[in-house]
């Protein structure tokens, strides 16, 4: 018997768990961050990030490390970013002195992100029902957890760019390559506000 079908056959235990972490980190953001827009105060995305990745923790959602995690995490990220630089007027970026803050922020939220979306959830989805459903499930939620960041105009964006980390979890079978992606194009994202 292969380990996939013994995985089904588990229990999908951790749900309620998984959903209260992410009703909260929603909750956090929502509140603390104020009115939607890429200018809030960066303490509430480490609040939320942190409570998504004891969210993912506490489910024990397993971290895998290899070059071919890097190559889909690499090749993810020019998916998500190359669109942006051809479909956006490139604008002045945001001021340099500011990046590190930020960077360090982002380098805990975005990966916070893909262990609770594309590992803890992913994972209890995927064994529920399908890979396809979890994908679907996760960049739906990634959408949705930042409306209170940028508002509900970006839904459909994020929730786009929510399937194409969830298609690199799927082809790495790790969500380490869609973490790597996801910091990656926001880190080029700065430049590009």
């Amino acid at each position: 018997m292969t380990s996939l079908a013994v995985e089904r056959r588990r229990p999908v235990a951790g749900v309620p768990l998984l959903l209260a972490f992410f009703a909260a980190a929603v909750a956090v953001r929502s509140v603390l961050t104020g009115p939607p827009g890429a200018g809030a105060p960066l303490w509430p995305a480490v609040v939320f990030g942190v409570l998504l990745a004891l969210g993912a923790l506490a489910v024990g959602t397993p971290t895998r490390v290899s070059a071919r995690v890097v190559a889909v995490g690499a090749v993810a990220t020019v998916a998500l970013v190359v669109p942006a630089l051809v479909f956006a007027s490139v604008r002045a970026s945001l001021p340099l002195s500011s990046f590190p803050v930020w960077m360090a922020a982002t380098a805990l939220v975005a990966p916070a992100e893909e262990a609770f979306l594309r590992g803890a959830v992913y994972d209890a989805v995927a064994r529920r029902w399908s890979a396809d459903v979890a994908i679907g499930v996760a960049a739906l939620a990634f959408g949705l957890m930042h409306v209170p960041l940028y508002g509900w105009h970006a839904l459909p964006l994020d929730t786009a760019v929510g399937a194409v980390l969830g298609v690199a979890r799927l082809a790495s079978g790790t969500w380490v390559a869609p973490a790597i992606a996801h910091t990656a194009a926001d880190a080029v994202g700065w430049f590009m506000l």
